[in-house]
């Protein structure tokens, strides 16, 4: 069974990222379709967007619920009249999850290596001499 991955979402901090989406979905329940958030809600929504680093067009400042794909409610932005932007409460939430201690040692590491040379890539005058030296060596495969 996988380890629940916790969540932090400016200074809340949830024990996965289940009950984080619990969290925002039942925000988003509790509104019928058309109608704005309270501006509890709208804070905390709003907070969860510029934490996950989703962009948000600057205008953007009031969510309400609308009638989303399949019949499902979504949040939507109106940053100017008549436009719409959707939100992902899911996108944001694996936006703010925090990544083990080892993960992150990890991924340093797989930056390090991405940026050393490739033997034979151009970036070495010396080596591809070489590379290419050694491969007029070889015997040739042929009868």
């Amino acid at each position: 069974m996988p380890s629940s991955i916790p969540v932090r979402v400016a200074d809340r901090d949830f024990r996965s990222i289940n009950q984080a989406r619990l969290h925002y979905t039942n925000i988003l329940h509790r509104v019928p379709t058309g109608q704005k958030l309270e501006e509890a809600d709208n804070a905390d929504v709003l907070i969860l967007i510029q934490a996950s680093g989703l962009h948000l067009a600057p205008e953007a400042r009031a969510f309400e619920v609308a009638q989303g794909s399949f019949g499902r409610k979504c949040l939507v932005a109106r940053p100017c009249k008549g436009d719409t932007q959707t939100l992902s409460i899911l996108r944001a939430v694996k936006g703010c999850a925090l990544k083990p201690q080892g993960e992150t040692a990890k991924e340093a590491m797989a930056v390090e290596e991405a940026s050393k040379p490739i033997a034979g890539s151009g970036s070495n005058k010396k080596e591809n001499k070489k590379a290419v030296e050694k491969h007029d060596n070889l015997p040739s495969k042929s009868k």
